[in-house]
């Protein structure tokens, strides 16, 4: 038999150890760490930690109250708050190109209360005086290379038009899918230089 089977073998009947509450907590503790969380995102972090051992010795209700102990703990330490989670991930989001549309859904999938969203949008937008959703798109396609931004364009190159046309209608949908406004897109991939889309 080879060595590998052996070892998978010995995996299989390897005893796994029981879900615990100190256990929850470390790992919990551990998760948070390295990364920000929602309450929401945390106790599904947790629910799926608890897959991964051994549960026959508890109930279901008594693991779910462990982590709600677990949540409730770290909330009170402050490791997990969702007004300023959000308004991290506005900032970051925005920084990165992303729409006002993409952002929220992405809150809302993380379980961040609908009204936390529109907070942490109003935090971020009276902290900046300029258009946010401008400068997202303008990123946007900055990063992706669109419209102005793309190496032909910085090059000064002409394209055959049919080719342009498809180009175009490609970007167009990118933008559309990133959640940003037609009227916008449009502007952007029109524009002949980076240096038109300033103060827009």
């Amino acid at each position: 038999m080879p060595k590998n089977a052996d070892r998978s073998n010995q995996t299989k009947d390897r005893k796994k150890k029981p879900v615990t509450r100190n256990y929850l907590f470390n790992a919990g503790g551990y998760y948070l760490q390295r990364y920000s969380s929602s309450e929401a995102n945390f106790r599904n972090v947790l629910l799926r930690k608890t897959r991964r051992r051994d549960n026959s010795d508890t109930t279901e209700e008594e693991i779910n109250a462990w982590i709600d102990d677990v949540c409730e703990s770290y909330c009170r330490m402050g490791a997990i708050d969702d007004a300023a989670y959000a308004e991290n991930k506005v900032l970051s989001l925005r920084r990165n190109g992303k729409s006002r549309a993409w952002i929220a859904n992405t809150l809302r999938s993380k379980g961040v209360a609908e009204e936390l969203v529109a907070r942490a949008f109003e935090a971020h937008e009276a902290m900046n005086d300029e258009d946010d959703e401008w400068n997202a798109a303008v990123q946007f396609a900055k990063r992706k290379a669109f419209g102005p931004f793309s190496r032909a364009c910085l090059q000064g190159a002409t394209e055959d038009p049919a080719v342009s046309a498809k180009i175009r209608n490609r970007q167009l949908a990118s933008f559309a899918r990133a959640g940003f406004q037609f009227s916008q897109a449009r502007k952007i991939l029109d524009a002949k230089d980076p240096d038109d889309l300033i103060d827009q």
